[in-house]
């Protein structure tokens, strides 16, 4: 009786020992956090299915690469977060919290990809998060969609006029550019001044752009810069947003020029330096930007009259200047075509439940879709 329980006992004692090594390999992989310049430490503990807030655009790239499974955008993002670089496959399930924030993505391939066998699941648990491409699809790949804002093309403002919290510091507004070079999400393009102007080459070498000389001057966005109602930092100051993205739908003279500075067809996207934008270059290979310039800005908000400021400073930087790169993609629309199959959500295998959330493509040409799937199986329960 006894070597019989002394037997139980030790398979019992083995059982353990194995149980608490593969909670420690499991516990070891995620106790790294992440850092706001995607860099690696061990401040702060994260075991297996805990959530990890990111506040920057590098920081929420790092973590889907690192294999984080729960990711929420923080209550300290003031900006959308632009990501501009290649694709980010995701190959571990995940779940993103949108947390009333907004993804854009400055390229005409999707956000992320969602690679086979692998399930991400959207949700916004406060309410206005969206996922945004202006001049290609948001997402593809094997998807669960409970809450969310999903939308591709350039914003038209269709179905958010008059909505309390969708018009809201201009977040949804509509974006084509009219006869005064303004648009209702209240940027504006004025004269043109230095700039370093890059184009992208038929065949690049190495993928880079490339700087064209022949161009030292383009026109100057001044974007909207507006508070965020109700939200405040953690030292008590104002939130503000900006927002300078624009769309041609005709092309943009200045004044006494014969030709258009900016072609028809043409989506301006504007990016100021911050920790809501990627830090990386573009690859000429990329599906990415036909054209960017930069210069550089001053940024100065008012707390106590509740405004905000962008001015420009030069080609070149200076003391206390952000730089701003202006991203040009021609042929918005013309691109959008039967071969391009631009979704809000793209599937091309897989599953997608759709439990929720809005879609929305702003095209405005048939051979696009609010969710397209050549293939896999689609499910929707609510949405």
């Amino acid at each position: 009786m006894t070597n019989k329980r002394n037997l139980v006992m030790g398979i019992f004692l083995s059982l353990l020992i194995i149980t608490l090594m593969t909670f420690s390999l499991t516990y070891a992989r995620y106790t790294d956090e992440l850092q706001s310049d995607g860099e690696i430490s061990g401040d702060i503990e994260y075991i297996v299915s805990n959530q990890i807030e990111v506040d920057s655009v590098n920081s929420f790239i790092s973590a889907i690469e690192n294999g984080y499974t729960n990711i929420k955008i923080s209550d300290d993002v003031d900006n959308p977060l632009i990501i501009t670089g290649g694709v980010s496959d995701v190959n571990s399930d995940l779940t993103i919290d949108l947390n009333g924030h907004e993804l854009q993505r400055n390229n005409r391939d999707p956000v992320l990809n969602v690679t086979d066998g692998v399930r991400l699941t959207i949700k916004d648990s406060k309410g206005g998060g969206c996922f945004y491409n202006p001049v290609g699809s948001a997402l593809r790949g094997t998807l669960t969609v409970t809450s969310g804002i999903f939308e591709s093309g350039p914003r038209t403002g269709h179905g958010y006029e008059g909505t309390s919290g969708f018009v809201e510091n201009n977040r949804y507004a509509r974006e084509y550019v009219d006869e005064n070079g303004e648009s209702a999400a209240g940027a504006t393009i004025g004269s043109a001044k230095d700039v370093t102007y890059y184009y992208k080459p038929e065949k690049p070498e190495g993928g880079a752009y490339v700087i064209d000389t022949s161009i030292t001057s383009m026109p100057i966005i001044t974007p909207n810069v507006q508070i965020i109602t109700g939200e405040t930092t953690e030292e008590g100051e104002k939130r503000f947003r900006i927002n300078g993205n624009m769309y041609f739908e005709n092309g943009y003279y200045p004044s006494g020029a014969s030709e258009p500075t900016i072609p028809a067809d043409t989506y301006l996207y504007y990016t100021i330096s911050g920790a809501n934008v990627e830090n990386t270059n573009m690859a000429a290979t990329d599906k990415s930007a036909d054209f960017y310039y930069t210069y550089y800005v001053n940024y100065n908000v008012n707390q106590d009259t509740n405004t905000g400021e962008v001015k420009y400073a030069g080609k070149t930087e200076g003391a206390d200047t952000l730089l701003v790169t202006v991203y040009g993609y021609t042929e918005v629309k013309g691109e959008a075509d039967s071969s391009a199959n631009f979704a809000a959500i793209q599937m091309e295998d897989g599953y997608l439940d759709v439990q929720g959330g809005r879609y929305t493509a702003y095209f405005g040409k048939g051979e696009t879709n609010c969710v397209y799937a050549s293939g896999g199986e689609m499910t929707v329960q609510n949405g």
